[in-house]
């Protein structure tokens, strides 16, 4: 997208904001036992009239990170709504929400984006990228118990509970298409097949590439990419095949080769999953590129080239920035409560946010472009290259996003959060690094939470 685009894609995004919550229907978050009990001939039926559901989906979509109280009394404040929400209200009705609920919202989001043309800046293939992370949850039996994690030796004897989460990011926009949360030990390329079979079919006919680390190297993963036609580069693992074990042996730049899980994989398999299929052989290209100094042998479905297979390689860190953005900017970690359901409903409601929050983002990135080729570059070269403050554009995304929630959006309101993103620009300074801080980490997890530590202010 050029930068005389902004003004069609900010209509887009206008238009998409308004269409995202007119469809929103509280009845599809409920959970299968609520709704047994709280719709009535298609009708949502509550004993407290008082207290709307759909508010209490809005709020726990939130980027905030108050506590409770405070919380309610911002939003209700920001969203202009004069109803009466009380804290113990927030936690009774929030059991009846299904967390999966948020997930699905934030996938037809994804979806949406993807079929108004709101990702691309620049080029036409929608390239993604899988990583994982480690969530740290608050130390109760409960979750513990649920989760796993750790067992350590503190006091409580409860352990460090921990979650293990897996994400699929555009690499363009940094925005989080689908994700997934499970228990500690889950598997991470089960994770990664699970959100390969769910996504849509906008996102399947933008021809995407997916990008895999060695740690999702498995022939899973390849047959789950291909039967939804996602062209894949992964990164291979030692003694994962007889043939990726020649190439790599045979210093070769580049290699078709084919490929053929072994029968004792083949029946392990069939057995586990019989519906999936598996135990073809197949062709495939090898490519051996570096990242610095370090070879990385990439195997794919389309040819590459060292200089092409490295350059896509390096695409795949914008899937950890994401996460790191995730966990840091919207403070993911810092949960509303210490049940497994409102650990879950945090976790997913949470990635709304935080794609609406990149796409006013990328926006913002398009003004500013416009105004540099309008002004013919300020007439004079810059030092250094300039790029928005995402940390400090938060701030100002965070008052204007509870009045997102709701329909009939004033069109003013995305444009001026858009210009007011687009004072917090900073150069970019090459080669600059500070020097990382090392701390001595108790037990196994990076965060020890005992309680819940949302602060007041």
């Amino acid at each position: 997208m050029t930068p005389d685009n902004f003004t069609i894609y900010n209509n887009e995004l206008t238009s998409l904001v308004n269409k995202m919550f007119e469809e929103f229907d509280v009845k599809e978050f409920l959970t299968p036992e609520s709704r047994k009990t709280m719709i009535r001939d298609g009708c949502l039926v509550s004993r407290h009239n008082k207290l709307d559901l759909a508010d209490i989906c809005r709020f726990l979509m939130q980027p905030r990170t108050e506590t409770m109280n405070v919380g309610i009394r911002v939003f209700l404040e920001l969203a202009d709504k004069d109803i009466d929400v009380t804290k113990e209200d927030i936690i009774e009705r929030r059991a009846c929400l299904d967390p999966a609920a948020f997930r699905k919202f934030n996938l037809h989001l994804s979806e949406r984006i993807y079929s108004a043309n709101l990702n691309r800046i620049n080029g036409d293939r929608l390239i993604m990228a899988f990583d994982g992370s480690i969530i740290s949850l608050q130390q109760t039996k409960a979750l513990m118990d649920e989760f796993g994690g750790h067992p350590g030796k503190i006091p409580s004897g409860i352990g460090s509970p921990l979650s293990r989460s897996e994400f699929l990011v555009d690499t363009e926009t940094e925005c989080i298409i689908d994700a997934e949360f499970g228990k500690f030990r889950s598997d991470e390329g089960t994770m990664a097949v699970s959100i390969i079979n769910r996504l849509p079919q906008s996102i399947l006919d933008r021809k995407p590439i997916a990008l895999f680390d060695r740690k999702y190297c498995g022939f899973r993963t390849i047959y789950a990419a291909q039967s939804k036609g996602i062209d894949f580069v992964i990164r291979v693992k030692r003694n994962f095949s007889k043939a990726t074990d020649d190439f790599i042996r045979s210093g070769k730049k580049t290699d078709c080769i084919e490929i053929t899980p072994r029968q004792q994989s083949v029946k392990r398999h069939l057995k586990r999953y019989p519906d999936e299929p598996f135990g073809k052989s197949m062709k495939v290209y090898m490519c051996r590129a570096y990242d610095g100094n370090e070879p990385v042998i990439l195997m794919s479905s389309i040819p590459l080239t060292p200089e092409k297979g490295a350059q896509m390689y390096s695409l795949g860190w914008k899937a950890e920035s994401a996460i790191d953005n995730y966990k840091n900017l919207f403070q993911i970690e810092i949960f509303s409560g210490n049940r497994p359901i409102v650990v879950r409903q945090d976790f997913y409601a949470r990635l709304i946010p935080y794609n609406f929050f990149y796409l006013f983002l990328h926006a913002a990135t398009l003004l500013c472009l416009k105004r540099d080729e309008e002004d013919n570059r300020k007439t004079r070269k810059l030092k250094y290259a300039y790029r928005l403050n995402a940390n400090a554009s938060l701030h100002s995304f965070k008052e204007v996003f509870p009045k997102i929630c709701y329909p009939n959006l004033d069109d003013s309101c995305v444009l001026n959060l858009i210009k007011f993103m687009t004072k917090f620009h900073e150069p970019i300074r090459p080669n600059r690094h500070l020097n990382r801080k090392f701390r001595a980490i108790k037990l196994f997890g990076k965060y020890i939470t005992v309680q819940n530590y949302r602060r007041a202010i």
